[in-house]
């Protein structure tokens, strides 16, 4: 019968733990780093941003296309990674200027090519291992 005190004693500490950690187990994402490079017929592509869809049930992505084409993916703020999964990248940039930037941005002109916009038909796609970086190149060309 001792066992049985040793079992009730180690329950209290485990749901202790996990207030410790926060509210549970299922709060916890596994997470990797999406980032990499998007050019435009070898040059790098200097405006925009990527879009990061997933293949399954995970949550969604983006990052802004730096001035040098660089990107960094996460899913609400900077730093907070991917959620591990497939998924399918896109590329859109739209006009940017004094007069377009007062008009919604999908009232703007597209200014990536069309075929890349949409993650479905672009053709790029990542894989997001838990605890990894991925480097991704997307390579766009003119349409």
């Amino acid at each position: 019968m001792s066992s049985g005190c040793c079992y009730a004693s180690t329950i209290p500490i485990f749901v202790m733990s996990l207030f410790a950690t926060g509210c549970g187990l299922s709060d916890q994402v596994a997470t990797g780093t999406v980032q990499g490079n998007v050019t435009l017929d070898g040059r790098p592509f200097t405006q925009g941003r990527v879009i990061c869809v997933p293949a399954g049930g995970a949550t969604g992505a983006t990052g802004e296309i730096r001035s040098d084409g660089t990107f960094v993916l996460y899913r609400e703020k900077p730093g907070d990674g991917v959620a591990a999964g497939k998924y399918k990248l896109g590329v859109v940039a739209y006009e940017s200027n004094q007069e377009s930037d007062r008009e919604p941005e999908l009232m703007r002109k597209l200014i990536s090519p069309p075929r890349y916009a949409d993650p479905g038909r672009s053709g790029f796609t990542v894989e997001v291992v838990a605890g990894k970086e991925s480097q991704v190149l997307l390579e766009m060309k003119s349409d």
